[in-house]
């Protein structure tokens, strides 16, 4: 068995979007096509570790490999040294990062996984798969779904089938918990949330956009509320104050001017609290744009931040990486959108996720890499040469010695102008 980790170390446009009634047809969507044709799940898997060369200039370097999906990888999470990846082949995978061990495999849904998260209070995992949401126990070593949740705000056993559907359910695009301990779920142009004590639905929030939520945030508000920032395919921003009472919430803030494409990604700094936290939103369109939500106001705009779709975003300290379809991932300064660095994958990036100080990235390949960072000296970075020595997978890695995942463009103006990153 390999070491454990934790142990080593002109932007596009597009038309208008009209409200419209969703049938079932319409839920049909890309994570049904990209789970087409897919291979039966496979249980097993690895985390290979790698021994590659640096490459001169790039802020990160890939220490190891996690293979076991049989097709795109479109959601992770890591949380105390667990990984959680969910799959267009149908299932979720739980791996321990301190042991590197064969991972468990959750099967039991529907069709592709768009959206995974976890309760690290209650040790419960959700999965989100069409209309449904499978909730896990991992209390014990015996893995098992308890319950399902509804996108109509209903529950339903654990083995829930198609046949158990009701007219009006609709796929669920994204997840997110609350400091408050409220699940939120995305599932067309609204969000519901969830008492994880009762399993049950509390309330929704409404009235706010026009076409389907792809990406949520949650963090912190005043007075034991949670702010919640939605990102849509109506190339809108809006944050809602949720407190106790539930029910039907309105939006705080509608940010404007909006994105010229669908927002795919959010994310907000880590120890964000209340109205003072740094908000970021991107796009189909390319761009990323950095939000004061104090008065509600574009503070800065990356009109051009990526040459596709971003398709994630993720905060480690003052460092904003997000993440493209075409594999690049470039790293700003989250006070001022100065670019630091990027680098450029050998795959696409459905998905990208900090935790410690290891960089994870999702992608079509049924893979997820586990990146470290060479150095968060900038100046010295960019300033390297090729003469920059073979660095294998050991650094100074959260936990201590061995080999493993350790360690460590201009900004645009302010002017007007987001697993589901799709």
């Amino acid at each position: 068995m390999s070491p454990g980790i934790e142990d080593s170390n002109d932007v596009p446009t597009s038309p208008p979007v009209y409200r419209r009634g969703i049938s079932r047809e319409d839920n049909g969507d890309v994570f049904s096509r990209l789970g087409a044709g897919t291979q039966d799940p496979q249980p097993g898997g690895n985390i290979k570790e790698l021994n590659g060369r640096y490459k001169a200039g790039s802020p990160l370097i890939c220490t190891h490999v996690v293979e076991g999906h049989t097709n795109s990888v479109l959601s992770i999470k890591v949380s105390n040294q667990m990984l959680f990846t969910a799959a267009a082949d149908r299932t979720v995978k739980v791996w321990d990062l301190r042991t590197n061990s064969t991972p468990h495999c959750l099967t039991g849904h529907l069709g592709p996984v768009a959206a995974v998260e976890y309760d690290r209070v209650n040790n419960l995992l959700f999965s989100a798969s069409g209309a449904f949401v499978k909730v896990w126990d991992l209390r014990s070593s015996n893995i098992r779904p308890i319950i399902t949740l509804c996108s109509s705000g209903t529950t339903l056993p654990a083995n829930a089938t198609l046949s158990d559907l009701v007219p009006g359910e609709c796929s669920i695009t994204a997840l997110t918990m609350g400091a408050s301990g409220k699940l939120y779920t995305a599932a067309s142009d609204k969000v519901r949330f969830w008492d994880l004590r009762q399993f049950s639905s509390l309330g929704r929030l409404s009235g706010g956009h026009q076409a389907a939520v792809m990406c949520l945030t949650a963090w912190e508000g005043p007075n034991n509320t949670d702010l919640v920032a939605t990102g849509s395919k109506d190339h809108y921003v809006k944050v809602f104050e949720v407190n106790s009472s539930g029910g039907v919430v309105q939006p705080l803030l509608n940010l404007e001017p909006p994105h010229y494409d669908g927002v795919q990604a959010l994310a907000v700094a880590n120890d964000a609290i209340g109205v003072d936290a740094e908000l970021f939103s991107g796009s189909r369109d390319s761009g990323i744009k950095r939000w004061d939500l104090r008065n509600g106001e574009l503070k800065q705009s990356l009109n051009n931040a990526h040459k596709g779709w971003v398709s994630g975003m993720a905060i480690y300290g003052d460092i904003l990486l997000s993440s493209c379809r075409g594999g690049v991932v470039r790293l700003w300064n989250i006070k001022t959108c100065d670019s630091l660095a990027e680098m450029k994958t050998e795959q696409s990036i459905n998905d990208i996720v900090t935790s410690d100080n290891r960089v994870f990235t999702a992608s079509n390949s049924g893979e997820v890499r586990i990146w470290r960072f060479v150095t968060t000296d900038w100046d010295s970075l960019n300033a390297s040469s090729s003469g920059a020595g073979s660095i294998g997978a050991s650094g100074n890695g959260g936990g201590g010695g061995g080999g493993g995942a350790g360690g460590g463009g201009g900004a645009g103006g302010g002017g007007g102008g987001t697993k589901a990153k799709r």
